[in-house]
């Protein structure tokens, strides 16, 4: 770990350490102030702004590189990323029909229809029963946000960082059907959370947000149409290629603030959304 440097004689305080700064400039990455493909501070930046030596500076630069945050041009200086390459999780947590396959993989195709899966109803907002579903990590880390994601959570424009964890809904029995493909796209994530780590999390949705991002969602709005379900979703729900699917597009929001949106594909001939008790126009 790095070392405290001395006290700066013109202000008389400690400077910062440079894991500090480094987490500074990542949480301007992930909060968009320093979009993917922009350079990031020179070391002379970062000397001059956190009044730190030029060792210090470089050595801020290097472990935003060795972590997946920034790309080295040379002598130009470094080129901020949209973060770590998503984990990968491999067997078990993978279904077997796409075990030996990297996602999303276009070129795969689960020509079998697999197993029944049983029939399910879905609040509109809601999710599978707990007592009917599993959930199991596909993976988990950053990526660049589409532009319908950067539009719904009022980001700065396609292309910021988002935590992006994909899971893999499937029934509690052995065989394990896959009934779910679900998508969250969470801004603002720091990489040390728990959100962006590859392993399931307690309690629901909502309650993982407000637990470790301080906001909770009160609101929630959803878009819900159908289409053939890209290849990859294809393997991943053991369905013939281009089978019609449900897909939910919610978006979770804390005091009129977007802060979360998930997508959730299902296979449309099993799965029912109800929505009841709304007021009619």
């Amino acid at each position: 770990m790095g070392h405290r440097e001395p006290a700066n004689s013109r202000t008389g305080t400690t400077p910062l350490l440079w894991s500090t700064i480094r987490d500074q400039i990542i949480r301007d990455i992930v909060e968009g102030k320093i979009p993917p493909g922009s350079w990031l501070p020179t070391n002379a930046q970062i000397q001059e702004r956190w009044e730190v030596s030029n060792r210090t500076s470089r050595r801020v630069l290097q472990e935003l590189e060795q972590a997946g945050w920034a790309q080295g041009q040379g002598t130009r200086g470094y080129l901020a990323t949209a973060g770590p390459a998503p984990q990968q999780i491999g067997q078990p947590a993978l279904p077997a029909a796409f075990a030996d396959a990297t996602l999303p993989d276009t070129t795969r195709r689960d020509t079998a229809p697999g197993a029944p899966r049983p029939a399910h109803t879905i609040p509109i907002n809601g999710q599978i029963p707990a007592e009917f579903a599993r959930l199991r990590i596909i993976s988990v880390g950053y990526e660049p946000a589409p532009a319908p994601v950067a539009y719904a959570l009022n980001l700065t424009g396609p292309g910021a960082a988002v935590c992006v964890r994909r899971r893999l809904v499937v029934t509690p029995t052995t065989d394990a059907t896959p009934l779910e493909v679900r998508i969250s796209y969470t801004p603002g994530v720091h990489p040390d959370s728990p959100l962006a780590k590859p392993q399931l999390l307690p309690d629901t949705w909502p309650d993982n947000l407000a637990t470790h991002t301080g906001h909770r969602p009160t609101t929630a709005t959803s878009y819900i149409s159908t289409r053939p379900a890209e290849d990859w979703e294809a393997v991943a729900l053991h369905l013939p290629p281009a089978t019609p699917a449900l897909v939910r597009l919610t978006t979770l929001a804390a005091s009129g603030t977007p802060i979360d949106q998930t997508v959730s594909i299902w296979p449309a001939a099993t799965t029912t959304i109800q929505a009841e008790g709304h007021p009619i126009a």
